[in-house]
């Protein structure tokens, strides 16, 4: 990863994961929870280059302003960070995507059908959505049970919106990763 103060605290393989969604300079993305440090913000802008664009989306304010800050010090005008809530995605006007992501953060939503029938609206035929979140299982850390995705209801929001799966897998024993291909 070309950017030092991003360091791969994660337990998958970020690279392999990059491979599968193909992003192309020019492209747009959105990174629907980008969190403080931009994890997948700023290895997508360089991907997409100064031709694309990348969408960073966070509801707090700090996520917000540190990746603001952090892509201007890099000089990386093709990142437009946003505070926006993710439950009312449809309200703003964002750009089609080419990719739209989904870290660790289907599980803090609570009106989930409500956001996959914005994200049906906002990723372009044949682009993709890669949704990584905490399995439902009974291991005591991570968000609370009541608060997981379950794959079936997933399923069952992506083919409503005509998203169908085109990968998926298990990252370790608590975490799974979709990558849907919209119709």
């Amino acid at each position: 990863m070309a950017y030092s103060f991003l360091t791969n605290h994660h337990f998958y393989d970020f690279n392999e994961l990059i491979d599968h969604l193909e992003v192309q300079p020019g492209h747009t993305v959105l990174d629907l929870g980008c969190g403080h440090h931009g994890y997948w913000t700023f290895p997508m802008a360089q991907m997409v280059g100064r031709t694309g664009q990348v969408q960073a989306i966070d509801i707090l304010p700090g996520a917000v302003n540190s990746v603001r800050r952090k892509s201007a010090e890099l000089k990386l005008p093709q990142i437009n960070s946003l505070w926006l809530d993710l439950e009312n995605l449809k309200k703003h006007k964002l750009p089609l995507a080419d990719v739209a992501l989904l870290v660790n953060t289907l599980n803090q939503i609570k009106k989930r059908p409500k956001l996959f029938t914005a994200l049906g609206s906002l990723v372009k035929p044949q682009g993709k959505l890669l949704i990584i979140d905490w399995k439902s299982n009974n291991n005591p850390y991570g968000p609370l049970q009541e608060h997981r995705v379950l794959e079936d209801d997933l399923k069952k929001w992506s083919k409503r919106v005509k998203f169908d799966v085109l990968k998926e897998f298990y990252l370790d024993d608590d975490h799974f990763a979709k990558i849907l291909v919209k119709a």
